[in-house]
């Protein structure tokens, strides 16, 4: 299943349609069970559902990393999970989108 987290925090498959209010657990879940991804990956896609509206920055000051690393890990997964900021850096949240 193709999902994602969309502006209001909730999760939307890609036939439209929001899922419970667990969605937090079960992204995380999602996160935990993909097993081609590594440990600092999961990490900074827990601090994305964790805090969704952290900027690259406060996500490397939290997993005790450089910005640069972030991005270099996100080019990485992009083909496993995509991440995309939604709304400007201070304001806006993140939407994560498993490809498989």
């Amino acid at each position: 299943m193709y999902s994602q987290i969309n502006n209001s925090g909730n999760i939307k498959d890609y036939r439209g349609i929001d899922a419970s209010v667990n969605t937090v657990s079960q992204i995380l879940s999602q996160i935990n069970s993909h097993i081609d991804l590594s440990d600092i990956q999961r990490s900074i896609l827990k601090q994305m559902v964790s805090f969704p509206e952290s900027s690259i920055e406060e996500i490397a000051n939290a997993l005790g990393t450089k910005p640069e690393s972030i991005r270099y890990q996100r080019r990485l997964m992009q083909d496993k999970v995509v991440t995309e900021k939604i709304g400007s850096n201070k304001n806006g949240r993140w939407k994560i989108t498993f490809m498989g």
